[in-house]
């Protein structure tokens, strides 16, 4: 029975077999038989009397089914073999079973296991605990979460809203706390100062310039463990826009495109995009969209035509301005009328060629009908077009003209237009000279 011990150790466990007071109690116990009654026994062999049915005597060692009882002599160093490989408590009590029993051998291998530097180092991961789901908040830009990113050497800011799981993305100059508080306060000024910030233990966030800036905006912030799940929702908004990136990168198309068109999309969760959660209705896109119409706003109506009519108690309607017709227009508010001809009308806004050939685009504010001839001369090969604000704007005179062919050659109803020559004149210095 006992073929897998060596027989010096099993001699040697009969011996302290032998010598054991308590091992003799229970072997007297095994041969004579268990009373009825628990506290009939002796205080040394009462933890027995649960097992008393699988105990058993042979050959001078006590079994426990097949398991051999190990006194205390040799306890320690069962579990120093047992430890030998630092399998863990699982796989050292399933070694053991089968092989070896005593009192309170589980406990005892269990403290053995936990009190091993190597074996704790090395353990594995522990199990997930149960999910803590975060409040979304009761509107949108409530409470966001920040998160830092970098692709291709370039550092980006994420701030994601809870409610509507809307992104926006803004480029970092530098990783410091003052650079993110600049565009932190561009989304606000743009989306409104949110209750609840959340974001990593980064050292942007953490510092006493960040904490001053929460403080003075009345937002509470709230930093998360180093655990990337305590901050899911920026890190997943994160995993988004790195890939939504990477993918315009390889493929040479706009980034602000597509990060429209994300905006734009809806979630299978809420069935609404980020911008519908936000805004209230889907923004303008490169795809085809019919616009809901709006409830006009009876108060912004009235305010409209209340300030028409003040305004219209001092003016006069103009008369159209026709093509070809004569007029003396504003160059510049500070400087006097000058002539020229309506090249074409559009409501309000004409095109006048001045009598050098310049074209000039006015405002009919700044143009006045007359009746006087205008004669247009072309100084240029090529007439040009000076494309202008309207004259009331206090600027320089514009440098930028645009070519227009030669043929559109502008003359008034009544008089033809010529072209003047210069003068040529042979400099002083050749007269001396004689060309050929």
């Amino acid at each position: 029975m006992f073929d897998k011990i060596p027989d010096a150790r099993i001699t040697e466990i009969r011996r302290e077999t032998a010598k054991d007071t308590t091992c003799q109690l229970l072997i007297d116990r095994i041969i004579e038989g268990w009373p009825k009654n628990k506290n009939d026994l002796k205080p040394e062999v009462r933890p027995y009397f649960s097992i008393r049915d699988t105990l058993s005597f042979y050959d001078g060692i006590i079994l426990k089914g097949e398991d051999v009882l190990i006194l205390k002599a040799w306890r320690g160093q069962i579990k120093e073999r047992l430890h030998s490989v630092h399998l863990g408590f699982d796989s050292m009590v399933r070694r053991a079973r089968g092989t070896v029993f005593w009192l309170g051998m589980n406990q005892e291998i269990r403290q053995l296991a936990d009190n091993c530097e190597h074996c704790m180092e090395r353990k594995p991961k522990l199990q997930k605990e149960p999910l803590r789901q975060h409040d979304d908040g009761n509107y949108p830009w409530e409470k966001i979460g920040l998160d830092l990113f970098e692709i291709q050497g370039r550092n980006y800011l994420l701030a994601i809203d809870y409610y509507s799981n809307f992104i926006d993305v803004d480029l970092l100059t530098a990783t410091s706390s003052s650079q993110v508080i600049i565009k932190l306060k561009k989304q606000f000024a743009q989306f409104g100062i949110p209750r609840i910030i959340i974001s990593d233990g980064g050292p942007q966030f953490t510092s006493d310039e960040f904490s001053q800036f929460t403080k003075e905006w009345g937002i509470q912030h709230h930093v998360t463990s180093h655990h990337p799940k305590s901050n899911g929702k920026a890190e997943s908004g994160v995993k988004i826009i790195k890939g939504m990136m990477v993918k315009c990168l390889n493929s040479r198309t706009d980034q602000y495109e597509a990060l429209l068109e994300l905006r734009n999309t809806p979630r299978q969760d809420t069935g609404l995009s980020p911008a519908q959660m936000m805004f209230g209705r889907e923004t303008r896109s490169m795809l085809p969209l019919v616009q809901k119409k709006w409830p006009r706003n009876q108060k912004r109506d009235a305010r409209k035509d209340c300030v028409k009519k003040r305004y219209d108690r001092s003016a006069r309607i103009k008369l159209k301005l026709e093509n070809s017709q004569p007029v003396y227009f504003r160059h510049k508010p500070d400087k006097p009328w000058r002539k020229g001809v309506v090249t074409e009308s559009n409501n309000r806004n004409c095109i006048v060629t001045s009598m050098d050939g310049v074209q000039y685009k006015r405002n009919s504010a700044h143009i006045r009908p007359t009746s006087i001839p205008v004669q247009i001369h072309d100084k240029s090969p090529e007439r040009t077009t000076v494309q202008e604000q309207p004259a009331d704007t206090h600027e320089k005179e514009p440098d930028q003209r645009r070519s227009v062919p030669e043929s559109t050659c502008l003359e008034s109803a009544t008089t033809p237009v010529t072209r003047p020559r210069r003068e040529v004149k042979t400099p002083t210095y050749l007269k001396d000279y004689v060309r050929f």
